[in-house]
């Protein structure tokens, strides 16, 4: 039985500011990615840069480009593959990029966000999020991205964490939506220039219903300029998995990493 994988890569580009280089590292990098498997691109604080679109658009006719790209301080844009999924846009803004997504084997809701660091900003984020993010108990849930938020000593090197009312907000969606935070390989995935500065602030959340099949969160090596690193992490459905009261799975396995 052939094993059918799917890589999701959630990354803080830290911005282009008309670099046509990193929009051409990150083109390669994305159509490498491709050559022999499929992998979506969650991609965060990517700017209002006409420059990085039009090459997108133009240089990735067979991916599918969500661009919620209408600030020049924030940014977020979802690739897919266009073979991948039958994708519905929820949501697309400079903060938020919601799609739900549907195939043969699996059918859920993917969130990528960049959250502010702003606590007043950020308070107010979490607040739309949690009005504007469906729930059904069936579908899964993925969110993924920058959610600029240290929830323990252990997510820094620094002695804050995130503010309890930021923290409350942040957890009033992490109820309604059912998720949890994957457990995570590495330290740290943001580093300031000095590198004296590190804390764990991008992550990748999924339904409780995903967590048994869900390998650890993990970094990998950033494939262009930034003081973030990118994270990936796999979900496996394995044969005749009942996942929802609708369809069982039942042909293939389905691993997303």
């Amino acid at each position: 039985m052939k094993n059918r994988k799917i890589h999701i890569i959630s990354f803080n580009t830290s911005g282009f500011k008309r670099s046509k280089d990193k929009t051409y590292a990150l083109i390669e990098h994305i159509k490498n990615e491709n050559n022999n498997k499929h992998t979506i691109f969650c991609l965060q604080e990517c700017h209002n840069s006409p420059n990085l679109i039009g090459l997108l658009i133009n240089q990735l006719e067979e991916f599918e480009i969500i661009d919620g790209t209408s600030s020049q301080y924030a940014g977020v844009i979802t690739i897919l593959p266009k073979n991948l999924f039958v994708v519905n846009i929820l949501k697309k803004d400079e903060r938020i990029v919601s799609v739900h997504i549907k195939n043969e084997l699996f059918e859920g809701y993917l969130h990528n966000i960049y959250a502010p660091s702003n606590v007043q900003q950020k308070e107010a984020f979490w607040e739309t999020l949690y009005n504007s993010i469906p729930y059904q108990e069936n579908i899964p849930q993925i969110i993924c991205g920058d959610f600029n938020l240290v929830e323990s000593l252990s997510d820094t090197l620094s002695e804050k964490i995130t503010s309890k009312k930021s923290l409350f907000h942040f957890n009033r969606v992490v109820i309604k939506l059912r998720v949890s935070d994957l457990s995570f390989e590495n330290n740290f995935t943001f580093y300031n220039l000095s590198q004296e500065h590190a804390s764990r602030i991008d992550r990748i959340m999924v339904s409780h219903n995903l967590l048994e099949k869900c390998s650890p969160t993990h970094t990998l090596p950033p494939f262009i300029p930034s003081n973030h690193l990118p994270i990936q992490t796999s979900i496996l459905l394995t044969e005749r998995i009942m996942y929802s009261d609708r369809y069982c799975i039942s042909e293939e396995i389905f691993c997303l990493t």
